[in-house]
């Protein structure tokens, strides 16, 4: 991925590309619909020059400069974006779009994909099998299409697909149950390498990713997974907050407004504050959540109201916050060739620059 980073922490090693310049504060240039009040939300992500969103049943693609939508298909919200290709399910059926042309340039029957990765020439998917009313794991030759190998899951599910260089890891639970196995294979063979049994789950909305530094996962404590063992190289107590890995660092913010960065090769503290400190008191409600982006100077941070806030990165210094008119939830952020676009609860778009 070029210059892009969906904060939906889509991607394989779920880990943002550095080093990544946006300075705070931030201008809206422009904002467009995108999505529907109510329905659940689709992502927005960002490769290539281009934004690739999801409205009224079709999947578009939007130039960043104009805003204007280059192409439309009919078609089911975006999975993942690799190598000039948009992938989306559509049924029992995988597609993949080409990003230029929104060409359908191959299909393949999978059984309903609920999650998909691309790392190392493989795509991985879990995937429902109606032939025998049951999950699995499936992998393909990216370039071929060609089946490489498969593993049922029966009536499981896996969450927290993520990968890095030769290492699939990903996570299985029963519905209802906070349990869960961790499972590591070589993502070209399939071959299992580790499982580890965790009595809260590693994925979903605790967040689960391979970093160079380890596994990292947040379970109220903030931990790290020796990738090729499966043994917790370290924990440490966690102020609280989804984790945001970028360049060795794992930067956090709590409900509260609690703001911490740990090394991710030690689980060492390097910064601690209190933001809402920091917040004009006629903000200080609003309430600055979890951590959207991390460039080399500042931190972007959402609030449950739908604000932006941008804060100094090192410092915890506060430096502005933007909240388009009616957005009642904070969404997410991608930055894209100097330009941050940020979509709300209230489904619009925004794109965002530095003011001066």
């Amino acid at each position: 991925m070029t210059g892009a980073f969906p904060t939906e922490r889509g991607s394989a090693s779920h880990e943002a590309p550095g080093p990544v310049s946006l300075a705070a504060p931030l201008r809206e240039v422009w904002n467009v619909a995108l999505g529907l009040p109510g329905r659940s939300r689709p992502p927005i992500l960002g490769m290539d020059g281009l934004l690739i969103g999801h409205h009224k049943g079709k999947l578009l693609a939007i130039d960043p400069t104009t805003r204007q939508v280059l192409w439309k298909r009919k078609a089911n919200q975006p999975l993942v974006l690799h190598d000039g290709y948009v992938m989306t399910c559509e049924g029992d059926e995988l597609r993949r779009f080409s990003l230029r042309t929104g060409e359908l340039v191959y299909r393949m029957r999978t059984g309903a994909v609920e999650s998909c990765v691309v790392e190392n020439g493989t795509l991985v998917a879990q995937a429902w099998n109606y032939e025998y009313d049951a999950t699995a794991v499936y992998a393909w030759d990216w370039k071929t299409s060609q089946g490489l190998w498969s593993t049922p899951l029966g009536p499981n599910k896996a969450s927290a697909l993520t990968a890095l260089s030769e290492l699939l890891v990903y996570q299985v639970g029963k519905a209802g149950a906070s349990e869960a196995t961790t499972t590591a294979r070589n993502i070209k063979t399939g071959n299992e390498l580790w499982s580890r049994a965790d009595l809260q789950a590693l994925g979903d909305g605790n967040f689960l990713t391979v970093a160079a530094d380890g596994l990292i996962a947040w379970v109220g404590d903030l931990l790290c997974i020796d990738p090729s063992t499966g043994r917790n190289r370290w924990r440490v107590n966690s102020a609280g907050g989804v984790p945001y890995v970028y360049q060795g660092r794992i930067y956090q913010c709590s409900w509260g407004g609690d703001y911490s960065v740990t090394d991710a090769k030690t689980g060492k503290s390097i910064f601690k504050a209190s933001l809402n400190r920091t917040l004009p008191k006629s903000l200080q409600r609003a309430g600055p959540s979890n951590v959207a982006f991390v460039s080399e100077t500042h931190v972007f941070i959402g609030a449950e109201n739908g604000a932006l806030f941008g804060f100094t990165r090192d410092k915890g210094e506060y430096v502005f916050n933007f909240h388009l008119p009616g957005a009642h939830k904070f969404s997410e952020v991608v930055c894209l060739d100097g330009r941050a676009y940020h979509r709300s609860g209230f489904h619009r778009l925004s794109c965002l620059e530095p003011r001066s």
